[in-house]
């Protein structure tokens, strides 16, 4: 799975029943996130207490009830307020400040 792309779809599932998380599951985890370029939803099983692992891969906790992530790129972060035209290279400020 690492070198190939994925099957066409909209959506990936990932139904993982392990006792213990192991590094092999981490890559498979971001390589999903990283190549699959669509929605992944990720069910863990509810033994496995892994939730910073799965934060820190860039997955969203759908439910703080249930062991359920989720990875959207398009979603993935909020664009912030300071990131925009107005703040950046905005040649109608170029002789009114100086940098």
């Amino acid at each position: 799975m690492v070198g190939s792309e994925l099957p066409e779809g909209d959506v990936v599932d990932v139904v993982i029943d392990v006792d213990q998380w192991a590094p092999v599951l981490s890559q498979l985890l971001a390589s999903l996130r990283d190549r699959g370029n669509r929605p992944v939803i990720v069910y863990l099983d509810e033994s496995v207490d892994d939730r910073m692992k799965m934060i820190a891969l860039g997955y969203k906790a759908s439910s703080p009830n249930e062991p359920v992530y989720q990875f959207d790129i398009h979603d993935y972060k909020q664009t912030p307020d300071w990131l925009n035209p107005r703040n950046w290279a905005n040649p109608e400020l170029w002789d009114k400040y100086r940098w």
